[in-house]
């Protein structure tokens, strides 16, 4: 999977998803989650059949929209990079924590594991592992390259812009907005949406 970063702002757009309306009832209406848990270094949950319906905001699984935690959810395919585990690089757990980043993970339908790396308050990056990929705690983690401190995984990744994603960016996330200024929707005008036709391609029709 080619690398899907561009112009995309995870966090941002959450921090508006997170606020509508229609995205909280469709979080209260989500049925049992989450998953059973897998034996792994850092949280890592099952996809199952309750989180399809997160896929109306391009979402692979449902996140609380009331918690300060994660900055942004497991996007189906925006932002995402592809990464695969390595015996030869330093502990992805271990430059986590000295880099006071967390590591998140979600299994796949496929068997495809999502790795959700966070740091600060305005960073986030999806990794998607190939089917089968079980991280331990001397697992490294490789994205084109080998990473030798966690801020690596940032390297190359262009700043986030306001406003629109360039086309060929896949988002779930739009401005609908009159009377911007500088890129920025007015504070009256701006919502999230979703969008009927996100990319499905690395998401199986049911999960687990």
């Amino acid at each position: 999977m080619a690398r899907r970063v561009g112009t995309w702002d995870a966090v941002r757009a959450w921090r508006y998803i997170r606020t509508s309306r229609e995205y909280r009832d469709g979080y209260a209406r989500r049925g049992r989650l989450p998953g059973l848990p897998e034996r792994a270094p850092f949280p890592l949950r099952l996809r199952t059949a309750a989180d399809i319906g997160a896929m109306r905001w391009g979402m692979l699984a449902w996140e609380d929209p009331y918690e300060t935690l994660p900055l942004a959810p497991f996007w189906a395919d925006a932002g995402v990079i592809a990464g695969r585990l390595t015996g030869d690089s330093p502990s992805l757990v271990r430059m986590a924590a000295e880099g006071r980043a967390t590591v998140s993970g979600l299994r796949l339908g496929d068997g495809g594991l999502m790795l959700r790396i966070e740091q600060g308050d305005d960073r986030a990056v999806l990794v998607r592992l190939p089917p089968g990929a079980a991280p331990d705690e001397g697992s490294g983690l490789m994205v084109g390259r080998d990473l030798a401190r966690i801020e690596d995984i940032w390297q190359g990744v262009p700043a986030p812009r306001p406003g629109r994603a360039r086309r060929g960016t896949s988002t779930s996330f739009c401005w609908r907005s009159k009377g911007t200024r500088g890129g920025f929707p007015g504070a009256a005008s701006r919502r999230a949406c979703g969008t009927r036709s996100g990319s499905r391609r690395n998401t199986p029709p049911t999960a687990g």
